[in-house]
């Protein structure tokens, strides 16, 4: 069993090997899913063949604005038709699937605009506006912020802002978070009941998202 009072001791690394080693014992005849330091025992196929196919879309835009050898910036203009051709001469699988899910919700869950949300997709795989932009994309962060919303924080305020983050930064919020649940743990209440992670950020108006 998993104790709090036993892994308050241990260092990062130290707690890591002891959550590996309760999950064995824990799944005695299963190999439980294990994501590792960045080297995890299995990999989602569908969220990647969903991204490289728009990456082969956002190809195929940047060869459309062709300068001698060189290809050029996707151009907005009609791109939402290209794109429903492109998705049309797709094969039926579970990536072409997911990639048009995610672009039909847009409209339907976010209400955004699909040409403009098809554009954002785009042009941030594209890669291409360094140092820019300087802060999450407009729709994806709509999209963040209904997920969590949705999924956590029942109450978060229209007007909060989110702020990704990396590198010591990212450290340091990530503590924020883990001493909100420890605290919540030490209080005796269930930390994965939505109400609590309500109670940890109700009065949040800007959220940083590790990244």
């Amino acid at each position: 069993m998993f104790s709090v009072k036993e892994a308050e001791s241990l260092s990062p690394f130290e707690l890591g090997l002891f959550l590996e080693k309760s999950a064995k014992k824990a799944v005695k005849n299963s190999v439980p899913l294990n994501a590792g330091r960045g080297n995890p025992n299995w990999t989602a196929a569908a969220p990647r063949e969903a991204f490289f196919l728009l990456g082969l879309f956002a190809v195929s835009e940047m060869e459309r604005v062709r300068q001698g050898e060189l290809s050029g910036m996707p151009a907005r203009i009609e791109m939402l038709g290209r794109f429903e051709v492109f998705l049309e001469a797709q094969s039926e699988t579970p990536g072409k699937n997911l990639l048009t899910g995610i672009w039909r919700k847009g409209e339907q869950i976010l209400g955004v605009d699909k040409h403009d949300w098809l554009f954002e997709f785009v042009d941030a795989i594209t890669g291409d506006n360094y140092p820019n932009p300087d802060r999450v994309l407009n729709y994806v962060e709509k999209a963040i912020k209904a997920y969590l919303k949705r999924r956590f924080l029942k109450g978060l305020k229209s007007h909060s802002i989110f702020l990704p983050l990396k590198g010591a930064r990212q450290e340091f919020v990530t503590y924020l978070i883990l001493w909100s649940i420890i605290s919540c743990f030490n209080q005796g209440q269930n930390c994965t009941d939505d109400s609590n992670f309500h109670t940890v950020f109700r009065n949040t108006t800007a959220i940083a998202l590790p990244i």
